[in-house]
């Protein structure tokens, strides 16, 4: 095993300062930071990639495990505790007060590599949300929905990632039109049948229903959206390698539950419409890079067909028009995007073509 990079979020300086010392003597830890504050924590978590955090569990800590999630959804975190607590997250532990070598290690036991590969490999279904939304199990089962409203509603459990949802929020965003009587029994009624579909699966664990509020185990789902979504808060942090962009644009490619047509959705398509554009936009520049003209002015199309009036696609293409000798092309797309560029938004462009590529 490699070397453990962690970070303390703790603004008790004594106990802060005794677990530092205890991980700074442990051959296996790499501390990246010491921060007194989550605000602290997150900034240095935009920055640099951690295995562990260790934070006080007197401090804000739901509200910041769900945003440290968010950029980086595969980090342990143990909570420095006075009180004895257990966790159901096999993310999550708790080190309890005073912290020592002993103990520390128990935990740390527990989240090794080998104990994260069998979680990682106990996946129950396999969900698809690009496209067509499809849930299967290991044995390629496909799920069958009785009704619409059953997809949809564990479509939407699955956009919330665990997030649990109340009853009104769910009656609010799949039926809205109806009276509160008939939306009550129509989510009852739904998921029943979510439970129905999931039992053929032999996946009833994945759903999970208490007091009100309903959110899938993540801990049993392998889903493209997250895995994609991990990936793409990388390109903020370090380059995605050619490879990996061209894994993600595939994967994006063809929409957010784009085939299903969930309302709620759009906001969150269009995200990854804007997402995929730019994966597009860094493949083409590599190619330009290593001088495959050709693969790069397909790559642009492509992005076109998306966006048509996107200015720095346009100027791009015509650049590399430019690049391979067709100038005559360039020019006559150049006038295209003039033409379009006035008839839907009114813009007039008089500038020449080589002073616009510029600009």
């Amino acid at each position: 095993m490699g070397m453990i990079s962690a970070i303390i979020v703790d603004n008790e300086v004594l106990s802060a300062n005794n677990l530092y010392n205890i991980l700074k003597e442990n051959s296996e830890f790499n501390i990246k930071a010491r921060v007194n504050s989550e605000e602290e924590a997150l900034l240095e978590l935009e920055k640099i990639k951690v295995d562990i955090i260790f934070i006080n569990i007197e401090m804000q800590v739901v509200e910041f495990v769900a945003k440290a999630r968010e950029i980086n959804d595969k980090v342990k975190i143990i909570f420095i505790t006075a009180y004895t607590k257990y966790s159901s997250d096999s993310n999550m532990q708790y080190l309890i007060k005073p912290v020592t070598k002993e103990k520390l290690n128990k935990v740390i036991l527990k989240l090794k590599p080998n104990n994260e590969s069998k979680s990682e490999e106990s996946w129950d279904i396999k969900v698809s949300c690009f496209g067509k939304f499809t849930v299967q199990n290991r044995q390629g089962t496909i799920a069958k929905w009785i009704t619409k409203k059953a997809e949809e509603l564990f479509a939407l459990l699955i956009d919330q990632k665990g997030k649990a949802i109340n009853t009104n929020k769910i009656i609010y965003m799949l039926w809205r039109n109806f009276d509160t009587t008939k939306a009550t029994v129509n989510l009852h009624t739904t998921v029943y049948n979510i439970k129905k579909a999931l039992s053929r699966l032999n996946a009833q664990e994945v759903f999970i229903c208490s007091d009100g509020f309903y959110k899938v185990d993540v801990s049993k789902i392998k889903c493209d959206v997250w895995e994609v979504i991990s990936k793409i808060r990388t390109i903020s942090r370090r380059n995605l390698t050619i490879d990996e962009v061209g894994e993600s644009i595939k994967i994006i490619e063809d929409g957010y539950f784009k085939e299903n047509y969930f309302d709620w959705a759009e906001d969150k398509n269009k995200y990854f419409e804007s997402v995929y554009l730019k994966l597009i936009f860094i493949k083409a520049k590599e190619c330009k890079k290593s001088r495959n003209f050709n693969e790069a002015i397909e790559l642009i199309r492509i992005g076109l067909k998306v966006d048509e009036l996107n200015e720095s696609f346009n100027k791009e293409l015509i650049r590399l028009l430019m690049l391979v000798g067709d100038e005559i092309e360039a020019i006559k797309h150049y006038n295209f995007y003039k033409r379009k560029l006035r008839k839907e938004l009114g813009i007039n462009v008089d500038c020449k073509i080589y002073e616009w590529i510029k600009s």
